[in-house]
């Protein structure tokens, strides 16, 4: 790299949950050994994925709510707040819902936000998942 800058960071991202928006973070604590904090902790699969906790492999991302199978995904923008582990999702119209994803009652609350968001293109029952 001779004569050139040395490489910075210029912008950090997070994904909540796999295939929806993008989180711009202003900064970020990393541990050695760690994952980046909370990034695709969650995925939602659409139908039965085959994903076994017990014995996790590649899955097709198709089987999966993300963005090229779903365009309308590209509409909603999400926000996790570290510090109470509130998940929000919406559109610019205010459709939305915010919950956690860590209680069984908060996952059902995205999968139905998410059901009545991408209607009859979302044809097989949504659940999120946990990485």
């Amino acid at each position: 790299m001779s004569g050139s800058a040395a490489p910075s960071v210029t912008a950090l991202y997070r994904y909540a949950v796999k295939g929806l928006s993008p989180e711009a973070l202003p900064s970020v604590t990393l541990e050695a050994g760690a994952y980046f904090p909370h990034d695709r902790e969650y995925a939602i699969e659409v139908g039965p994925s085959g994903f076994d906790p017990e014995n996790p492999k590649h899955i097709s991302k198709q089987r999966f709510t993300v963005l090229a199978r779903f365009p309308a995904l590209a509409r909603v923008k999400t926000r996790l707040d570290d510090a109470t582990g509130a998940f929000h999702v919406g559109d610019a119209h205010g459709f939305g819902v915010e919950t956690r994803l860590d209680t069984e009652d908060g996952r059902a609350a995205l999968e139905r936000f998410l059901q009545a968001f991408l209607g009859e293109d979302a044809s097989g029952k949504l659940r999120v998942l946990k990485s």
